[in-house]
């Protein structure tokens, strides 16, 4: 993956939420309990990111703090909740909320996913 910096604005990566939540929604198979707990994560995540530019070690403690609980969702769901293309749509999120702030952490997202 390529990474370009600042190729996102915040507005733009906080409207994603939206979009990855009813891709899962779509598939009519999880709970509504699991699903806010979904979009709490990546909310969490996005609010303590990306406004703050520049700052790796703030993205990637976050980062890999969303990156464990969407692990653990995963396992609770019998590791079906993060599929093929929840992975794909998921890793390409985080990253482009890292060059939302300039951070490359395509590195952290490839090695603290389970999925």
């Amino acid at each position: 993956m390529d990474f370009e910096a600042y190729k996102y604005t915040p507005e733009e990566i906080r409207l994603r939420i939206k979009d990855l939540v009813e891709m899962q929604r779509s598939r009519e198979e999880f709970s509504e309990e699991t699903l806010a707990e979904f979009e709490a994560i990546l909310k969490e995540f996005v609010d303590n990111t990306v406004d703050k530019k520049d700052d790796k070690e703030n993205i990637e403690r976050w980062a890999t703090t969303a990156l464990h609980k969407l692990n653990r969702v995963n396992e609770e769901t019998d590791y079906a909740f993060i599929e093929t293309t929840e992975r794909d749509e998921l890793a390409v999120f985080f990253c482009d909320a890292g060059s939302c702030v300039g951070v490359d952490i395509f590195d952290v997202v490839d090695n603290e996913r389970d999925w």
